[in-house]
């Protein structure tokens, strides 16, 4: 039996591969599917948002604004989030938020099946969604370290990132096909289908036990933000590693908000077609992430990450933001994915090695608040861009300011030799 608080225990080898080895675990495949299928709706939202406003007026700084809805609430809930997570069950955590999640997908679709969804109302949604998503994230992170055994923690985590990023990229694709099918009520009921299973796959997960404080032991909610807080600032490389997560969100959010009318102004494309460049970039992640969780260990992996981040992230994007050609734009986005891989998978797995348990909850949600909080700052600047010089020089800017971003995040000592 797992000693409560502690990481999962080892585990004598049961498979012929570390990949093997990992997915033996009924609970930790049971946790796959789950946060497969809440990625998925992840991925396929922010697709569905922009396109509905899209059809829904010609004034296209309008997509930044719901981007910015989406973005603030989950900049507000992310770090609150992961203090929480450190203090309650997080498998019920998770449970609790994906049927309020569900419930507010269900309530978005019957507005745009009726005709009474306004681009306000769209905001509106967006902003609950927003935050209901990033309270859950830190809790979803933080199970892995105590789902798999230490030395398979690379692994858990690159098997988590294959179920995650590829679903959140694929998610566009799913988003294209129902709305080409369906419409944008049909886009908006599948998310709902789709987190109501998760809810359900969740309930099947089983977490060693963990001690929870007892009220007379708990500090307020603020101080136990502020303990991790200073610790993440702290600490290096885990400071670095924060900052790669915000690079990383930023320039992700970016081409998540400009590609979509990219595609449709520039290469010609419809909504099903716009989608599918999102594709190339979930196999090219499902293909390096998937390589990297079944060996066994990687050397250098700071270095890895640093070189890879450097010459991935931003340059491919500025290349995206000049392409006039489909093809060319779909293998951008297969390179792109295949260093994104590297990245997420190298970054996690530091991080999580660097934390301790009683602070993964809080490392995770400042993880999240990197990803997702910096979708207000890329839909502010995307919006101003685009404004100004239009859709592709603007995502040729933010792909430059990128690489630039990286560089000076992570040829760094505390990365490099991490």
């Amino acid at each position: 039996m797992a000693v409560a608080g502690e990481r999962a225990p080892s585990i004598a080898p049961v498979a012929a591969s570390p990949l093997r080895e990992v997915l033996a675990i009924a609970s930790f495949r049971r946790f796959l599917a789950a946060q497969f299928l809440s990625a998925l709706v992840n991925g396929t939202l922010r697709f569905v948002l922009v396109w509905l406003t899209l059809e829904l007026t010609d004034w296209k700084p309008a997509v930044g604004l719901v981007g910015l809805a989406l973005g603030v609430s989950a900049l507000m809930v992310a770090v609150p989030a992961g203090a929480i997570s450190d203090r309650v069950d997080r498998r019920s955590l998770f449970v609790r938020l994906s049927a309020v999640t569900t419930a507010v997908l269900v309530s978005a679709t019957v507005l745009v099946a009726t005709d009474r969804a306004g681009v306000a109302m769209v905001a509106l949604h967006a902003a609950a969604l927003g935050a209901l998503l990033a309270a859950v994230s830190p809790a979803v992170q933080a199970m892995v370290p105590a789902l798999v055994p230490r030395e398979r923690l690379m692994n858990g985590v690159a098997l988590q990132l294959i179920s995650m990023n590829v679903a959140m990229m694929m998610g566009a694709l799913a988003g294209g096909a129902a709305i080409a099918i369906a419409g944008d009520a049909g886009g908006l009921g599948l998310l709902a289908i789709l987190e109501g299973l998760a809810t359900v796959l969740m309930l099947a997960v089983r977490l060693p036990e963990s001690p929870q404080p007892a009220a007379t032991e708990r500090t307020r909610l603020r101080a136990d933000i502020s303990e991790g807080l200073r610790w993440a600032v702290a600490h290096e490389p885990v400071r670095s590693l924060l900052g790669v997560m915000l690079v990383v969100g930023f320039i992700w959010s970016g081409v998540q908000l400009l590609l979509p009318d990219l595609a449709r102004e520039e290469l010609g494309t419809g909504a099903f077609a716009a989608s599918v460049l999102f594709a190339p970039l979930g196999l090219g992640m499902l293909t390096t992430s998937l390589a990297l969780a079944n060996r066994a260990a990687v050397a250098r992996r700071g270095r890895l990450l640093a070189i890879v981040f450097t010459v991935n992230a931003g340059p491919l994007v500025a290349l995206i933001g000049l392409s006039r050609s489909y093809a060319f734009t779909l293998a951008l986005m297969a390179v792109w994915g295949v260093g994104g891989g590297i990245v997420m998978t190298m970054q996690r797995t530091l991080l999580q090695e660097h934390t301790p348990d009683r602070l993964m909850g809080r490392a995770m949600g400042l993880n999240t608040l990197g990803m997702l909080g910096s979708f207000p700052l890329a839909a502010a600047v995307a919006s101003g861009l685009t404004a100004v010089v239009g859709t592709g020089p603007a995502l040729v800017a933010m792909g430059l300011a990128t690489a630039a971003m990286a560089a000076a995040m992570t040829l760094r000592r505390p990365i490099l030799t991490a």
